[in-house]
């Protein structure tokens, strides 16, 4: 049989639960692996947290070539795809499977891979509810600050108003930073959301000081 493996795991990411080898009358052979698997894949979180993700599992031959081997994509649909609530009660939810064959090169390897990739999208009602709507409620709050009067004894009523839900803003999009990938490239939705929350909290802090 082929020496078939995952080309995208992750060091130390492999671990077989079971395998078996079925042989069938018409030659047709069989091989079934259950792995447990973490894979490398990029995430694009630009949209974040309205955001779709492609998680890809890509197979190959551990040493042989496209000339030597080509992998053809399964027609029976009961060996291929995904287990139906596999993605049940988690952040991501299914939207599609697509599986593909194609040859790729690096100056002399010329392997012939398999690709099946998952659509997924984000379940973002739980960061409406942390992260959201929270700061839409600072702002607010903010506003009750122009309903103060500006005799001496609500000045510091005034101050702290504006002051702690700043701060509660900022302690927000730390957290919100937190959940992100460091390496992303540019600001994901929910970065520039927060900024402009923290800019017209500093705005109408500006605006009460000159009325």
């Amino acid at each position: 049989l082929p020496d078939i493996v995952v080309s995208n795991k992750a060091i130390g990411g492999e671990e077989t639960i079971s395998s078996a080898v079925d042989l069938y009358k018409d030659g047709k052979v069989v091989k079934t692996q259950r792995m447990k698997l973490s894979v490398q894949q990029h995430f694009d979180v630009a949209a974040f947290p309205f955001d779709y993700q492609t998680p890809k599992i890509m197979l190959a031959s551990g040493t042989l070539m496209s000339q030597d081997l080509v992998l053809k994509e399964l027609t029976d649909k009961k060996l291929s795809g995904s287990k139906k609530g596999l993605f049940g009660d988690r952040e991501f939810q299914f939207v599609s499977e697509h599986m593909t064959v194609f040859e790729e090169m690096h100056a002399s390897l010329v392997k012939s891979r398999g690709k099946l990739a998952f659509t997924l999208r984000r379940d973002w009602t739980r960061y409406l509810q942390t992260t959201i709507l929270p700061e839409i409620f600072l702002i607010l709050i903010s506003f009750t600050v122009f309903w103060m009067p500006r005799a001496t004894p609500f000045a510091m009523p005034r101050v702290a108003t504006n002051l702690i839900s700043f701060l509660t803003l900022m302690t927000l999009s730390i957290h919100t930073a937190e959940m992100l990938p460091p390496d992303r490239e540019g600001m994901a939705w929910i970065e520039l959301f927060a900024d402009s929350m923290q800019m017209q909290k500093i705005g109408r802090a500006s605006c009460r000081e000159r009325v």
